[in-house]
């Protein structure tokens, strides 16, 4: 893993806890202790609650796309990222909490879905180095079928010879 990479995660994750702190200190200054808990409580089993019943239709709906011998993608990445949110919900602290309602309010999480299926398809590719664009199948077929008539061309100049 690159060093800066590690820089990043690191410092990424040092802002994040920084600034729950913050948020935590300034709703506790304004609704009190009481409150604030209650609050970090309530999400926890609120994310809890989620996570059993949103989990449980995920694995259920991957089971029908597997019957009916369909990929499951988009089911289990909505599986993922409801997780993603349940935990965020039950991870203590208010950033987390919006973070993880918007994984799973559904609009957005349609958008982070199809974000990352962006991101993967154009990163990542079978039978390409790293770095370099995606190709289409369209793009092979016709580049296999030009190095056909190539060879069938340098044949016929062979032959002819």
């Amino acid at each position: 893993m690159p060093r800066w990479l590690i820089y990043l995660v690191f410092s990424t994750i040092t802002i994040l806890a920084m600034a729950e702190s913050v948020v935590f200190l300034a709703v506790g200054n304004r609704f009190g202790t009481n409150w604030t808990m209650a609050w970090v409580v309530f999400t926890f089993f609120l994310g809890y609650f989620i996570l059993r019943v949103q989990g449980i239709k995920s694995l259920y709906r991957i089971h029908l796309k597997l019957q009916a011998d369909l990929p499951p993608t988009k089911e289990m990445m909505d599986g993922i990222l409801v997780v993603a949110g349940s935990v965020g919900l039950m991870v203590p602290g208010y950033l987390s909490d919006v973070g993880g309602v918007l994984l799973l309010f559904p609009p957005t999480r349609i958008l982070t879905r199809q974000l990352i299926f962006y991101v993967f398809r154009n990163r990542f590719s079978l039978n390409r180095p790293m770095g370099y664009p995606a190709v289409s199948y369209e793009t092979v077929v016709e580049a296999h079928a030009t190095r056909q008539k190539q060879k069938k061309n340098t044949k016929k100049k062979k032959t002819q010879r």
